[in-house]
């Protein structure tokens, strides 16, 4: 192989090198929800239940017997004292959102605060296990829950996705199956099954 040739490769290698972390720069670049044009969103009340005083010492990745089908491993992560939060007697809403559209801003245009619209790991665990009759059951339909990250820290409004996290319940009739998602904005709803969200009631 001539040096010429050579260099073209280096060259060729170099520049792919660079272009892919330019991209991935770009990728990780969230926009920030202040800046989302409000829409007109569609959504539903399916139910309500009344989560009764919690000490927050149940955590989503210890709860195997009844995530059977699987827990994300990020979940792994956020199962410690810090996510260990008391909660006093709260009526969580259930809605099923029946627009299509950018996901985060479907979520920001819900009533209330993003802090307003957390809950707890342990109140996601309680509302699965008295409530399992208002988590969606459609085929590739899940029930979203917002969680914090890090529940010693506040939730920065502008930049809610920097301790916000989502956590989306699929119920397969058997069992239960919990899967970590980052909160974005620039992820669309296209499937043909709505999804529902479990937050605190307005």
């Amino acid at each position: 192989m001539n040096t010429n040739f050579k260099n073209i490769i280096k060259m060729k290698n170099l520049l792919s090198n660079l272009f892919s972390g330019l991209l991935g720069i770009f990728s990780s670049i969230k926009p920030d929800p202040s800046q989302e044009i409000n829409h007109n969103l569609e959504y539903v009340l399916v139910g309500e239940s009344l989560i009764p005083k919690l000490d927050g010492n149940q955590l989503v990745y210890w709860q195997k017997a009844l995530f059977k089908v699987g827990v994300s491993a990020e979940f792994k992560r956020y199962s410690s004292e810090k996510n260990k939060k008391a909660t006093p007697e709260t009526l969580l809403a259930c809605y099923e959102i029946r627009s299509v559209g950018r996901y985060g801003k479907n979520l920001k245009s819900l009533p209330g605060t993003w802090s307003q619209k957390c809950v707890t790991q342990h109140q996601l665990i309680k509302f699965c296990k008295q409530s399992q009759n208002l988590l969606a059951t459609a085929y590739d339909a899940s029930t979203i829950f917002l969680c914090k990250l890090d529940e010693t820290k506040p939730i920065n409004e502008t930049r809610p996705y920097d301790n916000l996290m989502v956590a989306r319940v699929y119920f397969h009739g058997f069992g239960f199956h919990l899967v970590y998602s980052p909160l974005h904005f620039g992820g669309c709803i296209s499937n043909d099954y709505f999804y529902r969200i479990v937050m605190p009631k307005i």
